[in-house]
C-alpha cells in the first residue's frame, strides 16, 4: 500500500528529474525576473526534496507508542502534504503561468 506508492513516487520523480535536465540541459536563473522565470523551478525543487525527505524520516521513524511518535506523524503528514501543495502548485499553479509568460 503505502509504502509501494512511495517507491512509485521515488521512481517517477528520479525519472522525471532526468527529463527535465536532459531536455533543459541545465539550471537557468534570471536574475531580471525572479518571481515569473523562477516560480516554477524553485518550487519543483522543494517538491522533490519533501518527496525524498519523506521515506528517509520513515526508516527513522518510532516505535507505535512512544512519546516522540506522535511528533513523528505529524511532522511526516506536513512534509507529505506540503510536497503534495507544493507539486501541485508547481505543476497547475506557476507552471501554467511559466509555460503562458515566459515561453510566449
Amino acid at each position: 500500500g503505502h509504502r509501494a506508492v512511495m517507491l512509485s513516487v521515488w521512481g517517477l520523480t528520479i525519472i522525471g528529474v532526468i527529463i527535465i535536465f536532459a531536455h533543459a540541459k541545465e539550471w537557468v536563473y534570471d536574475k531580471s525576473n525572479h518571481a515569473v522565470h523562477n516560480a516554477h523551478p524553485i518550487v519543483g525543487f522543494i517538491t522533490v526534496l519533501s518527496a525524498f525527505a519523506q521515506p528517509i524520516m520513515a526508516a527513522a521513524r518510532p516505535h507505535p507508542g512512544t512519546p516522540k511518535r506522535s511528533i513523528f506523524n505529524w511532522v511526516h503528514r506536513m512534509v507529505g502534504f506540503s510536497a503534495y501543495v507544493c507539486g501541485s502548485t508547481a505543476l497547475c499553479g506557476v507552471g501554467v503561468v511559466y509555460v503562458f509568460v515566459c515561453l510566449t
